[in-house]
């Protein structure tokens, strides 16, 4: 890993990782992350879950309707959501955030880049992304305006399609690379983290009330952010898709979110996720055939 970090292929990505992390518009913050006293066990929780028909239309109409994928959804609707709660900007143009996406990590590892036979534990990756929604959009999308939720759709492309190869080389540069740290440090860590899981099969029973379901990955990944670990972010957004077996074998779906916050670090955080789960509707009722315009 370390070679691989040092390598001229990483390098290459440096000048597009600094023009994704120069500093965006700020998150309204109370004050800054205190990591000695804003830990795990301060931290309100805020969940909210679509219907299984609002789930259906997001996972099978937004490609033909919107042209995107859910990830660009969910990415493109935040963006909007985050925009409008920040009270960031006024004049209808465009708003940017950076905002670290966390991943799989995996993008390397097994290749021919990496040698990942040694790694015992948990993979994941962390990269900043820029994201932006004009100041009228979350009005546009709650009104039904199909442009409007294109438009979203279609920024969440632009910004994941910036993001050099899967995001891996970000990490290698910011902590393993010299340089690579002189040039990212001087840019303000992102206030949010924003976290897809994807689908958890909750098997054929109720027994999966917890965020992930029934999956082997449950029990650790319900606990949570232990109590005196230190919080990583100021906002942090876990969405992911919960698929339930009846016994006739139909499988249905229900997308959900849970987002995390000290709230003596960052106030009125239940309005942007009342904003986000309001937009995320209304984008499934314009692809299911609602009144869009």
């Amino acid at each position: 890993m370390h070679d691989h970090a040092h390598s001229a292929s990483i390098l290459d990505d440096l000048d597009r990782w600094a023009a994704i992390a120069a500093t965006g518009a700020r998150v309204p913050l109370i004050r800054p992350l205190d990591p000695a006293i804003d830990v795990g066990a301060t931290l309100d929780r805020l969940s909210f879950t679509l219907t299984e028909d609002e789930t259906a239309a997001l996972l099978s109409g937004v490609s033909n309707v919107l042209g995107g994928s859910l990830d660009d959804v969910l990415l493109g609707t935040f963006a909007a959501a985050l925009v409008s709660w920040s009270e960031a900007g006024a004049d209808g143009g465009d708003v940017e955030f950076v905002v670290d996406v966390e991943g799989h990590g995996r993008g390397d590892v097994g290749s021919s880049a990496v040698d990942g036979s040694g790694v015992v534990g948990w993979l994941t990756d962390v990269h900043p992304i820029r994201i932006a929604a004009r100041t009228d959009r979350l009005d546009a999308v709650l009104a039904g305006s199909v442009g409007a939720a294109r438009e979203l759709v279609a920024g969440a492309q632009r910004a994941r399609s910036a993001v050099p190869g899967e995001g891996m080389s970000y990490g290698a540069l910011r902590y393993l690379n010299p340089q690579g740290l002189k040039a990212l440090s001087e840019y303000d860590s992102a206030a949010v983290e924003f976290n897809y899981l994807g689908r958890f099969d909750l098997g054929g029973d109720d027994s999966g009330d917890g965020r992930f379901g029934a999956s082997p990955l449950r029990d650790s990944m319900d606990a949570g952010l232990g109590d005196t670990v230190p919080c990583s972010h100021p906002v942090v957004v876990d969405g992911y898709v919960h698929d339930r077996r009846d016994v006739g074998g139909l499988t249905t779906s229900t997308l959900g979110a849970t987002v995390s916050w000290p709230p003596a670090v960052v106030a009125e955080v239940p309005r942007l996720v009342d904003a986000w789960a309001a937009a995320l509707r209304s984008v499934a009722s314009i692809v299911s055939g609602g009144d869009g315009r």
